[in-house]
């Protein structure tokens, strides 16, 4: 009787801690839109890029006019992040922050219109190390966030965002 009870009480234990680490581990990315824009804003955080060089207003970017507009993705939960990949219109400037608490931002990076390679069109740019898309001034030192924000700042006034991604190590939580 009592090999059994433990036995149930070690698998209950089991259960209720994984579902806590996953509850708080494995939350659901989240994006708000603010302006106008055309497209679903959750394509910049669909995991799909468009193909290098491809135009900036196709149906895989996010696309608008003027600076008004800006993105807020929800990570879900506060993690570090050190690093990040995306994908924007390369003629034109955008500027990447972040925040714990969703009220204050803080710069993270600025992507210069002459950062990347291509020369029309939508262009991968990454932060990371040894990443093939690699820019060498994106580079930032890992940040705690729970909010990253982007939007445009100068160009020709037509931009586009495909994709963002991160990576994300969880931090664990003080109670």
């Amino acid at each position: 009787m009592k090999k059994s009870c433990t036995v149930k009480l070690l698998i209950l234990f089991v259960v209720v801690f994984v579902a806590f680490v996953g509850s708080a581990w494995a939350a659901e990315i989240s994006i708000k839109g603010n302006g106008t824009f055309n497209n679903n804003e959750k394509l910049i955080i669909d995991g799909d890029f468009s193909e290098q060089g491809a135009a900036w207003d196709n149906e895989k970017c996010v696309w608008w006019n003027g600076t008004s507009p800006y993105f807020v993705i929800d990570l879900g939960a506060v993690y570090q992040v050190p690093d990040l990949v995306l994908q924007v219109d390369n003629n034109d400037n955008y500027q990447v922050d972040y925040s714990v608490d969703g009220t204050t931002f803080t710069p993270l990076v600025t992507v210069k219109a002459d950062s990347g390679e291509i020369e029309w069109g939508m262009d991968t740019l990454s932060s990371a190390p040894g990443n093939t898309d690699t820019i060498e001034g994106m580079a930032f030192k890992p940040v705690i966030a729970r909010f990253i924000k982007i939007y445009a700042t100068e160009g020709d006034d037509s931009y586009s965002i495909s994709e963002i991604q991160f990576t994300m190590n969880p931090v664990s939580e003080k109670k």
